[in-house]
């Protein structure tokens, strides 16, 4: 039950210090005397024994052992005691920490008390005590991936308030019926805003039409702290955790922050935990974590007025309390009575008669070597759309969170590069411009070329079949030693820039799908033979070393005819060398049926231009093969590979994805993530590189879709949101480097 009272409340503010810089303090202790105070977290309080007296803005209530309340964020509060003992826990959150699912979280607040306390919803408040627990139980253990479980715990826990009490906009209510708090919170706001500039309490003052000394006066006497005091707590808050969590230096942090200079930034740092910056994070990573006031080697002191606990025995920093100590063995063993019995292995309550399944491995056992090749290719559409900015900082942040070690892409010769240039005299001249700018950015980005030798440059074309929105000519060389010049040429340069080891490790391949006639390849099969026999022995006469392969065909010429059989056996015969074998793997097929008669035609005319090909390739019928065709498609590949060639040469699928349509929505979906990550984890060990097409959707075969979602290729979209599927790839970035087990939808590593 509640009173109003109409009072000009006399408050202090309470700077709220989380340890280890969690989103959430949690305190136990017995009240004796609480002053009115406020404070920026949300705060939740849970009479574990006993009663207390909790005064909220101008409300009154009687809680009782089991008893809950709400504090909002800047919500002025106090808790008095009654005529028996009590004990208390009261759990500060951050309200930031809610921002990432809530944005307007900061701006508003709950009316949660009435249901709570007044008409109380047993099972809302039993989940919220459950929660409450799992968080202390945590905090206590602190046990491998303590940090995410709490983070877990937060969210179900604001789940069941917002089941009780829809969040209300600030605007509607003003959190605190004094004007002074009003104001307090506006010039706290303003300074947490300007932190890493010299903010000054004159600007504070002029903002708030105050003279200094007033403004000087106000703040010492509604926070109990000076206005220097309370922003070197910000500044040093916020200094801890970039001190922690990131890789900035202190002079780094300092400069950042706003502090005067590095000597000041160590001095107030050492003042307020005890160490200098250096010495703290020492003690940090020597797994000396913040002080945990539950454990028994600390001991209580008195420093300045404030209740510190030391860890006298290891000299760590001393985390800073505000309530009296207490005995925390009834009180732990009170809260975790909530969730002793969520020890019990738990059921599918959908599915009752459905077995657990148990994995079970061996974590002391050495396991099987993983090599991450996954890692090894990535792609992308178009040479010259590497040369945008928007292209590069895509790949700049991929590369950071990702580090793919190649990336393939088509046209490094073709007109939009101008490499291949010829005189009104019919003088030919190499410009390498274009091609050096985009491989020195490549390289900038820890990522080497996968050079796709593709397409023919103009001057070179023997008819004007192109393929692609952009005009890539698909035809064989008018000239085949100027194809071969200009490739000699192409290598030289690139060892001259790069260096004979450098270009030595990349990878050259010839061509892109030339089994497709009239789509990517205008000549016969016989006519790309003897193509990638000259286009190799070129390469290898200026070093034997260099890595070259093809021929980059599809899957589906694997399974519906002898195309690699024959192209193996010809270079067999003709002992040419095959350092890898490239294919492409898309898990769709498209039947020929009667409907579609008329398509095909157009498809393999090469009267037909290539946008209209691709829009009707877009409406063919098409089937899905199962969930495990890359994994069968790169047995059969291995197979035949084997048996043909008398040595075993690297197995790359240089193009590989859920589609092969640059239109198909379920590129966008989440299902393309279970895609990636289940055949990524089944092929292990079958393959040697396996490159998804494409990390971008900046993408120009066919015109660039409009929508930010069009069912493009990409990890990201064309405006840099990053897709389901590129967290496949930043969660396998996760896997250890050694195999324990795997399975159907799970894998063990070390």
């Amino acid at each position: 039950k509640y009173v109003k009272e109409r009072v000009k409340m006399s408050f202090y503010y309470e700077f709220v210090k989380s340890e280890l810089n969690l989103p959430v303090k949690a305190t136990i202790y017995e009240v004796h005397k609480n002053e009115l105070h406020w404070h920026k977290h949300i705060e939740i309080v849970m009479v574990l024994a006993g009663s207390v007296s909790k005064r909220i803005d101008a409300k009154k209530y009687l809680l009782k052992a089991g008893d809950l309340a709400f504090v909002n964020s800047n919500e002025v509060h106090n808790t008095a005691i009654t005529d028996e003992s009590n004990l208390l826990l009261a759990m500060q959150i951050n309200p930031k920490f809610f921002k990432v699912i809530y944005p307007n979280f900061m701006d508003s607040y709950f009316e949660c008390n009435e249901v709570l306390i007044n008409n109380p919803n047993e099972q809302v408040k039993d989940n919220i005590k459950r929660y409450l627990a799992h968080i202390v139980k945590e905090l206590v253990q602190r046990n491998v991936g303590y940090r995410s479980n709490i983070a877990s715990f937060l969210f179900l826990l604001m789940g069941e308030l917002l089941a009780i009490s829809p969040l209300v906009k600030r605007e509607d209510k003003k959190l605190g019926s004094d004007e002074d708090l009003i104001r307090l919170e506006r010039i706290l706001n303003y300074i947490d805003s300007h932190i890493n500039r010299a903010v000054t309490l004159k600007e504070i003052a002029d903002n708030e039409h105050l003279s200094y000394y007033y403004a000087s006066h106000f703040i010492k006497e509604k926070l109990g702290m000076t206005f220097q005091e309370y922003l070197n707590q910000t500044r040093l808050d916020k200094a801890l955790y970039l001190l922690m969590y990131s890789e900035k230096t202190s002079q780094e942090i300092s400069k950042e922050l706003g502090f005067r200079n590095l000597a000041a930034f160590n001095k107030l740092f050492k003042e307020e935990y005890g160490l200098t910056p250096s010495k703290y994070l020492e003690a940090f990573f020597k797994g000396h974590t913040a002080p945990n006031p539950q454990q028994d080697n600390y001991i209580y002191k008195k420093r300045e007025g404030i209740n510190v606990f030391y860890d006298e025995k290891d000299n760590i920093p001393p985390a800073v309390r505000t309530y009296f100590d207490v005995d925390r063995t009834n009180a732990l063993e009170i809260l975790f009575s909530y969730v002793k019995d969520e020890e019990k292995p738990l059921k599918i309550a959908s599915d009752s008669n459905k077995e657990s399944l148990i994995i079970r491995a061996d974590a002391n056992k050495d396991g099987q070597e993983i090599k991450p090749y996954w890692r090894k290719l990535i792609t992308a559409t178009r040479a010259a759309e590497g040369l945008r900015e928007n292209w590069q900082n895509q790949l700049q942040e991929m590369q950071k969170e990702i580090a793919f070690e190649q990336i393939r892409f088509h046209g490094i010769l073709s007109d939009d590069m101008m490499v291949f240039q010829t005189s009104l005299t019919g003088e030919v001249s190499y410009n390498w411009t274009y091609v050096d700018n985009l491989l020195d950015k490549l390289l900038a980005n820890n990522i080497k070329p996968f050079v796709e030798l593709s397409f023919m440059p103009d001057d070179l074309k023997s008819n004007n079949q192109k393929a692609y929105w952009w005009g890539a000519n698909v035809s064989p060389p008018n000239d085949l030693n100027k194809w071969l010049d200009l490739i000699s040429a192409f290598v030289k340069h690139l060892i001259n820039r790069y260096g004979l080891a450098e270009v030595e490790s990349w990878y050259f391949e010839v061509w892109n799908e030339p089994e497709l006639e009239y789509i990517y390849w205008t000549g016969t099969k016989e006519d790309y033979f003897e193509f990638y026999k000259a286009t190799v022995s070129a390469i290898k006469k200026i070093s034997p070393k260099i890595k070259v392969g093809g021929p980059s065909i599809t899957h589906q010429a694997i399974k519906d005819g002898t195309w690699l059989e024959d192209f193996l056996h010809y270079c067999v015969l003709n002992q040419v060398p095959l350092d890898f074998v490239s294919l492409h793997i898309y898990p769709e097929r498209y039947p020929e049926v009667e409907a579609d008669s008329e398509i095909y035609a157009h498809l393999t005319s090469h009267e037909t231009p290539y946008y209209k090909k691709m829009q009707m390739f877009a409406s063919l019928s098409r089937i899905y093969y199962d969930a495990d065709i890359t994994y069968k498609s790169l047995l059969t590949a291995r197979k035949k590979i084997n048996s043909d060639l008398g040595y075993v040469p690297e197995l790359c699928i240089t193009e590989w994805n859920a589609s092969a349509s640059p239109r198909n929505l379920i590129h966008d979906t989440a299902f393309i993530a279970a895609y990636i990550i289940h055949n990524v984890v089944k092929c292990i060990g079958i393959v040697d590189m396996l490159g998804y097409w494409t990390f971008t959707d900046i993408n120009e075969e066919i015109p660039l879709g409009v929508s930010h979602f069009h069912g493009n290729y990409g990890l990201i979209n064309k405006d840099g949101i990053k897709k389901a599927s590129y967290y496949a790839y930043f969660l396998l970035g996760k896997l250890g480097q050694d195999l324990l087990a795997k399975g159907d939808n799970y894998i063990i590593t070390k």
